[in-house]
């Protein structure tokens, strides 16, 4: 049984982080430490949660977000970027950072800062003389907040400091914003392995040598080489065992390529090698490969053609290539 205690400290004992994402009327892209956690490119609404603790790291965390007006188009398909504005009423963006205790209730979970873009609030004046307040102020406030009291402020003794909001948008085409906003913590995990890669460069060369990486891993999976895939995963699951706290059971559950690999009813397809594009991201540090779609060219196909995409994420380090995420 968990501790009770723990549910109000929720940054020690067994930490669990999660990005909320909340969005209407926008096209988006959100980032955590220069890492991709949800790219939308269709003002659809979303409300979701994605969980980030292999993302989180020592010192400053950077939550930030691209934000772009609903897409407008012509009869023929074409984008008409000078006609895109946001909907003064509809178009936001609102992400919070959560932590809880691994395994204790949703309702436990604190929010430690939030980075939110609120269209209505960068509308001009009427007059058009002043600008608006700027769409990042409903975000929370910055200071130092302390971890063991609910996140309250205290800018004596708070262990968590959050920065303010650094805020940018674009009177042109496209009419884009860019927030972000750094939050201070004594992360919970160790340096994990992509924070000490090298600086991938994002070239011809790198590209080529991903694409041998990622023949080489369709290799295996067609073989069903169990022995190889399990050490393919090595640093992969030992960190995701750290960040979420797994035994075997849920690190199975959690990474579940043997498993995909071994089934009969699914089929892995043909590896598509043209036109993949390069995806350099992490601070240069992490990179992978994706289709015209912006998925993995790695996939499997089950019944009623539902597809399953093996992502792969990878730094590089003195050994070469290594499979982090």
């Amino acid at each position: 049984m968990s501790n009770p205690n723990n549910h109000r400290q929720p940054m020690a004992g067994q930490p669990v982080f999660k990005l909320g994402i909340d969005a209407g009327s926008c096209r988006f892209e959100v980032r955590i430490n220069d890492v991709p956690i949800l790219r939308s490119d269709v003002a659809l609404p979303f409300d979701v949660e994605f969980p980030v603790s292999e993302w989180i790291v020592r010192g400053p965390n950077r939550i930030a977000a691209l934000v772009l007006p609903p897409p407008v188009w012509d009869d023929e398909g074409n984008e008409l970027e000078e006609r895109e504005r946001f909907d003064p009423a509809e178009s936001a963006l609102r992400l919070t950072l959560w932590v809880k205790q691994n395994g204790a209730p949703r309702e436990t979970r604190q929010a430690i800062t939030t980075l939110n873009f609120v269209a209505r609030d960068v509308t001009p004046s009427p007059s058009g003389t002043e600008p608006g307040e700027g769409g990042w102020h409903g975000s929370a406030p910055a200071g130092r907040f302390d971890s063991r009291r609910e996140f309250m402020r205290d800018d004596q003794g708070g262990d968590v400091m959050i920065s303010e909001v650094s805020f940018e948008r674009n009177d042109e085409p496209p009419h884009e914003a860019f927030l972000y906003r750094d939050v201070g913590m004594r992360s919970p995990f160790p340096s994990w392995a992509w924070e000490r890669g090298q600086t991938i460069t994002a070239d011809d060369q790198t590209h080529a040598a991903l694409v041998a990486e990622y023949e080489r891993v369709w290799g295996l999976l067609q073989a069903r080489d169990e022995a190889a895939i399990e050490q393919l995963q090595a640093t992969k699951a030992a960190e995701y065992r750290i960040a979420y706290h797994l035994d075997d059971a849920g690190l199975r559950e959690a990474l579940p390529l043997t498993d995909l690999m071994q089934s009969e009813d699914l089929q892995l397809q043909p590896l598509a090698k043209d036109d993949l594009e390069l995806r350099v991201f992490g601070e240069g540090r992490l990179a992978r490969l994706a289709d015209g779609d912006g998925d993995s060219p790695i996939v499997f196909v089950g019944p009623g053609e539902v597809g399953y995409f093996v992502e792969l994420t990878y730094c590089r380090t003195d050994g070469g290539w290594l499979l982090v995420r």
